[in-house]
């Protein structure tokens, strides 16, 4: 059998508004699941700056611009 598993990636722009639509279609178009993407900022951050990365500035500002709280996450579970 096959699942379609939906993804909130960066397609939410951090907007929990948006985040509702798109689970909102996820369940019209009879989606088995929602995946969320997230990545601990701290975490992150530290490692980048340890290691180095090409094209960091602009990974940085997409990270920060479509981050949502493990409670928004969890919130979002729920809904």
């Amino acid at each position: 059998m096959t699942k379609i598993i939906c993804e909130l990636g960066i397609n939410h722009f951090g907007s929990i508004k948006i985040c509702k639509k798109l689970i909102n279609n996820a369940i019209l178009a009879n989606a088995w699941g929602i995946k969320f993407q997230y990545r601990n900022l701290k975490s992150y951050f530290k490692l980048v700056k340890k290691n180095g990365e090409i094209g960091k500035e602009i990974i940085d500002a997409e990270l920060k611009k479509n981050y949502l709280t493990p409670k928004n996450i969890i919130n979002l579970s729920n809904y």
